[in-house]
């Protein structure tokens, strides 16, 4: 299992990851001429949650309505993400969404147009006009359809089934990484004068995911070991359709674009509950508002046998259904639900990590030179939540900064000369720490820590938090840490699925436990973090929590001022959210 004499792999920018971010990155670094290679925990194209998004790209076009304009999604992201994004970074998103698209159809995407040949709209929740375009229900394959093409053609370096282990730091500057090569069951190591991180977040914390398998979380954890600071940790999205029968595909995600077209949420009364709740927007209110409400109609007893409720489209004629829910409809049917029909049962599912990496307006980690992040790997432009169809434009217009910063940066000679010595010395420190991963087995099966931590965060750090749950989280995750952490033995060979099991779970702890101590801090409810012992929001946490770790490898936590340029937080009231499902007599 040595490190320090595997033969060492050089390039200018190293990206880690394997889906928009990651290739959108890939691509603008190649642009600008830096070598760019591409390292994959899974397959290129096919890894990555882009693949499997559904709800669309928010841009402004003004095809539904011409009054839309970048302001207006700019105040709508900065308000649906509970006035705690960074500012800067939503500017920079909202105005380049549109172009960053059009790009796309460059690359061999296609896209859903009107009866005018402009790009067709539809509304999403906590949008004011409609400006979600799609490619039917199935988005994200389409862009990541037109990404692949063009990484090929420019024959940008990839390495599949490739699983980044740590990053290599010198002087506060990020130098490459140590990987394992899945296939060979051995490691590689990357020599590169920038590093983006573009792989993904954390959603295999829990038990209901939607998040693809491999997104444990590492990005969190090796941006914490390599010095970089994670902002927001507490607010994780958690989308309000998720399957929850049957149980063979509970926790798959019911995209919001069914809801866009008409799609109503029902209590098991046949009450259509989110009028109570939110009677202008109904369905169309944001994710984290509507998960919280299916939260209070399942705990109040008016959820359907299964511990869900119904979500139907049966009111909708069956050309749009086959029309724009094509992928819907197939799912179910393949389990012998026809969606024309009859209801689906839902409940909310782990979505998408709101905060991230801290990053400035070049998503370069604002404590390690050279490190960047985007896409669900970088915090800030989210805050409390992510709207709906704002995950694709982020990662296309993140993904173009960061690679062109970071490619531009070395070939200026931004990046700082390494230092063969040193270089060394971290490889042989790195190989101490996997020496305690591959040492001599303890005989816990890494499963089933991976499983009871996935039970933990569901339980206790979930949709409803609180003092005792939180600190419940944090006691079991430190024995967890201290006495039950999985070694798997000399183990080696190709596709060492205990070895690789036992590192996510190491990323699967760091991202619960910075999770479970942010949420502990923030005494309030807001957004995607909803506590029961502090359910109102409160003004004086119009903040961000910041997390680093020192040199012991602890957690410091502090609350820093959010950046803001146009709207100001003490002008504003708070989004309302709901505290209860009953209604006072």
């Amino acid at each position: 299992m040595l490190i320090k004499n595997t033969p060492v792999i050089e390039t200018d920018v190293l990206i880690v990851g394997g889906g928009g971010a990651a290739a959108r990155s890939a691509i603008a670094a190649d642009a600008v001429g830096a070598r760019t290679h591409m390292v994959v925990k899974g397959v290129f194209g096919y890894s990555g949650c882009t693949p499997i998004a559904m709800g669309g790209y928010a841009a402004v076009f003004g095809n539904v309505d011409s009054r839309d304009n970048w302001e207006d999604h700019f105040r709508d992201t900065c308000i649906g993400g509970g006035l705690l994004n960074n500012q800067k970074l939503v500017e920079i998103l909202c105005r380049n969404a549109p172009d960053r698209f059009k790009e796309l159809e460059s690359y061999g995407s296609l896209f859903d147009r009107d009866d005018n040949q402009r790009y067709f709209q539809r509304q999403l929740g906590g949008h004011r006009y409609p400006r979600t375009c799609i490619s039917g229900d199935r988005t994200g394959g389409e862009m990541i359809r037109g990404l692949c093409c063009e990484v090929l053609r420019r024959k940008i370096n990839v390495t599949n089934d490739c699983m980044v282990l740590k990053l290599l730091v010198e002087d506060r500057r990020a130098v490459g990484c140590v990987a394992y090569d899945m296939r060979k069951g051995s490691f590689q190591v990357f020599r590169a004068k920038a590093v983006i991180l573009a792989c993904g977040g954390s959603g295999q914390i829990f038990k209901y995911c939607i998040a693809p398998y491999g997104k444990a979380g590492d990005g969190n954890r090796m941006a914490l070991e390599a010095g970089a600071e994670l902002v927001d940790m507490e607010v994780f999205q958690f989308h309000p359709t998720g399957y929850i029968a049957p149980k063979s595909i509970a926790g798959q995600l019911i995209t919001e674009a069914v809801r866009g077209e008409g799609g109503r949420l029902f209590n098991k009364h046949g009450e259509r509950f989110m009028a109570k709740y939110n009677p202008q927007q109904l369905e169309l209110a944001c994710r984290d508002f509507t998960s919280r409400c299916i939260y209070f109609e399942v705990q109040e007893g008016r959820g359907t046998e299964h511990g869900g409720v119904y979500l139907s489209v049966t009111h909708l004629p069956a050309s749009v259904i086959e029309e724009r829910l094509d992928t819907v409809l197939m799912r179910g049917q393949n389990d012998g639900l026809d969606i024309r029909k009859e209801p689906v049962i839902v409940y909310p599912s782990s979505h998408y990590q709101d905060g991230g990496v801290v990053v400035d307006t070049s998503w370069e980690s604002t404590k390690v030179r050279n490190l960047y992040a985007c896409g669900e790997s970088a915090g800030g432009v989210h805050g409390g939540n992510r709207l709906g169809s704002n995950s694709l434009p982020d990662l296309l217009v993140a993904g173009k900064i960061a690679g062109e910063a970071a490619a531009r940066a070395v070939l200026s000679g931004k990046h700082g000369t390494i230092n063969e010595a040193n270089f060394g010395e971290e490889l042989a420190r790195t190989e101490g720490e996997i020496s305690d991963v591959v040492g001599t087995d303890n005989g816990i099966n890494p499963i089933t820590i991976r499983n009871e931590i996935k039970e933990l965060s569901w339980d206790y750090v979930g949709i409803a938090r609180s003092e005792e749950k939180l600190k419940h989280a944090l006691d079991t995750l430190n024995d967890i840490k201290q006495s039950r952490l999985p070694r798997i033995g000399n183990g080696s060979g190709a596709y060492n699925t205990n070895f690789i099991e036992a590192m996510d779970v190491r990323s699967m702890i760091v991202s619960a436990e910075t999770m479970a101590r942010s949420a502990l801090m923030r005494t309030e409810s807001r957004c995607g973090h909803f506590r029961e012992d502090y359910p109102l929001p409160d003004k004086d946490w119009t903040v961000n929590i910041v997390v680093r770790q020192d040199e012991d490898g602890q957690y410091a936590l502090t609350r820093t001022p959010i950046v803001k340029t146009r709207l100001d937080p003490d002008e504003m009231e708070l989004p309302a959210f709901p505290v209860s499902g009953k209604i006072e007599e």
